[in-house]
C-alpha cells in the first residue's frame, strides 16, 4: 500500500513531496536533492519534522483557508461645543468717588443737573431727625462742594431737575404727610427760593418734570393731577 508524506525540515528554503513505492521522501533544498537514510514511519512524530497531507494545489487537505481580516482606520471627531451666548456689550466703568462732606444719612434725594449731582436732605433715623443741608458732586473733577441749606427744616420727599433748578417738596419733621414746604435751588447762584404748594397737601406717588412744568401723580389718580 502506497502512502505519501510531507516533511518540513527546520532551516530548509523549499519543500516538495513525492510518493514512491518504498515510501521514501525526497526533499529539495537549494536545487539539490537529499535522500534521508530512512523514511518516516507511519504515525510517528518528531520534534524537527512537521507532517501534513497536501493537495496538488499546495493547500492543506481538509483545512479551510484562514479568513482575511481587513482593518479599517476610522477617525472620530469630537463634538464641537456650542458657542456661549454673549450678553449685552458693556459700556463704561465704575469709579469710586470721595464720600463727600455730608454726614452719613438715610433717604437723601439726588438729581443730575447735566454737570453735577446735587444731593439734598436726608434722615438720621435713630434720632428722628430730618436734615436740610446738601452738597454737589462734579464727576469731571471728582470734587464735592457744599450748597446752601434748604430754608425750612423737615423731610425732603421729592426732588426733580427742571433744567435750571432743583425743585423740592417736603414735610415738617420726618412725616410723609402733609406736604408743607416747597423750595427750588439754583446751582448757579447757590440760592433757594420758595415756590407755591400743590393744590393737595397729600403727598403724591411721584413728582416729575414734563419739559414745561412740574407735575405730580396723586393717590387714586389715573392721570397726572393739576400742574404744581
Amino acid at each position: 500500500m502506497r502512502k505519501a508524506f510531507v516533511v518540513a525540515c527546520v532551516g530548509l528554503a523549499a519543500l516538495t513531496a513525492c510518493s514512491g513505492s518504498e515510501g521514501r521522501v525526497t526533499v529539495e533544498s537549494g536545487g539539490q536533492r537529499n535522500a534521508p537514510p530512512s523514511s518516516v514511519p507511519q504515525g510517528e512524530t518528531r520534534s524537527t519534522v512537521a507532517q501534513a497531507v497536501t493537495t496538488t494545489s499546495g493547500r492543506p487537505n481538509g483545512i479551510a483557508p484562514a479568513p482575511t481580516v481587513t482593518t479599517r482606520a476610522t477617525t472620530t471627531t469630537a463634538p464641537t461645543a456650542a458657542p456661549k451666548p454673549q450678553g449685552p456689550k458693556q459700556v463704561g466703568t465704575w469709579t469710586v468717588a470721595d464720600s463727600g462732606p455730608l454726614a452719613t444719612r438715610g433717604e437723601p434725594k439726588a438729581v443730575w443737573t447735566g454737570k453735577e449731582v446735587v444731593v439734598v436732605g436726608g434722615l438720621i433715623i435713630d434720632q428722628y431727625q430730618a436734615l436740610s443741608d446738601g452738597a454737589a458732586f462734579d464727576p469731571a473733577t471728582g470734587t464735592w462742594r457744599r450748597i446752601a441749606n434748604r430754608p425750612a427744616p423737615g423731610r425732603v420727599l421729592f426732588a426733580v431737575w427742571t433744567g435750571t433748578e432743583v425743585f423740592t417738596l417736603g414735610s415738617d419733621g420726618i412725616a410723609l404727610d402733609p406736604i408743607s414746604t416747597a423750595f427750588a435751588y439754583n446751582p448757579v447762584t447757590d440760592r433757594w427760593r420758595q415756590v407755591p404748594l400743590p393744590p393737595s397737601h397729600k403727598a403724591p406717588h411721584e413728582v416729575f418734570w414734563t419739559g414745561q412744568r412740574v407735575a405730580g401723580l396723586a393717590a387714586g389718580c389715573s392721570r397726572p393731577r393739576s400742574p404744581l
